[in-house]
């Protein structure tokens, strides 16, 4: 099993290359977890939320959860456990996420339904 030890100090520098936007190879180990996570917000039309991928390909799923904030106070929500085979990419239960220019420009999309709550409380208990 590979383990990673990674300790910055003061006046490090940290560099990150194009290939780093991208998967891994997944580990050997159970919980392998590669997850990617995208905020967004649109201010003309007063909507937020957030977008997240997980993979657990050893696991054989993709944890996926969409979060939205709608102007009128409601929120849409989404959790699935997606069915996946590999960690190629982050593309499960409707959600995608590509990397269309590393560090620059990627696209987030998801076609599915969301629970639209009209009291977010709700989702306390």
């Amino acid at each position: 099993m590979a383990k990673h030890i990674f300790i910055t100090k003061p006046g490090d520098r940290v560099r990150l290359d194009p290939v780093d936007e991208y998967n891994h190879p997944p580990e050997a180990v159970s919980n392998f977890n590669e997850s990617a996570y995208y905020n967004i917000y649109d201010g003309k039309q007063k909507v937020g939320g957030w977008f997240r991928i997980g993979n657990r390909v050893n696991e054989g799923h993709a944890e996926v959860s969409i979060c939205l904030y709608l102007p009128d106070g409601k929120v849409g929500f989404m959790y699935h456990r997606a069915r996946i085979t590999s960690n190629a990419e982050h593309s499960a239960g409707g959600a995608r996420f590509e990397i269309i220019e590393p560090f620059k420009r990627q696209r987030v999309t998801y076609n599915g339904k969301v629970a639209v709550l009209a009291n977010p409380n709700d989702m306390l208990n």
